[in-house]
């Protein structure tokens, strides 16, 4: 009886903090692109690096712009952001701090912009892989709290959610 409950208990905090994490990508979703850090200047240098992970990421500097400007892409195919920026463009890039091993301070890049056009964002693809993360997993934990207390088909629910 205690153990049934126990299952319960971690099935609906399982439950709450997915969709919280659903609850996190709306609200990146919704937040307006103006509210995050930007700068807007001439590109002095770009180049493919890894980053203290081994993940491949684009990197710029920008004149007058203390630190390493990072994308990440999903796919790690740059050849695309390689060929639509170069080194002279003027761009307008969206950013966040980020924690980095390195000497030189590193940003998060979440959008770019050039000739009022967006080339990179970020924003909108972190936002809809939280969401539909979310979704998945609370369906999937409500589907097998559902299927137990109906049909107990398992003597403890806690391997079933883990």
């Amino acid at each position: 009886m205690f153990r049934k409950f126990i299952g319960r208990l971690i099935g609906c905090l399982g439950i709450l903090f997915f969709a919280f994490i659903s609850y996190i990508g709306v609200a990146k979703l919704l937040r307006d692109v103006n509210t995050y850090s930007s700068y807007e200047n001439i590109v002095t240098e770009k180049r493919v690096l890894q980053d203290y992970r081994d993940f491949d990421v684009f990197a710029l500097n920008l004149m007058g712009f203390n630190g390493t400007l990072e994308v990440y892409q999903t796919f790690r195919n740059y050849d695309n952001l390689n060929s639509e920026i170069k080194i002279g463009d003027k761009i307008k890039v969206y950013y966040e701090s980020k924690e980095s091993k390195n000497v030189t301070p590193s940003f998060y890049v979440l959008q770019i912009e050039k000739n009022d056009q967006v080339i990179v964002s970020n924003i909108k693809k972190e936002g809809i892989c939280l969401i539909i993360m979310g979704f998945l997993a609370v369906s999937y934990m409500v589907f097998i709290i559902y299927r137990y207390e109906k049909y107990g088909e398992s003597d403890d629910l806690l391997p079933l959610i883990f």
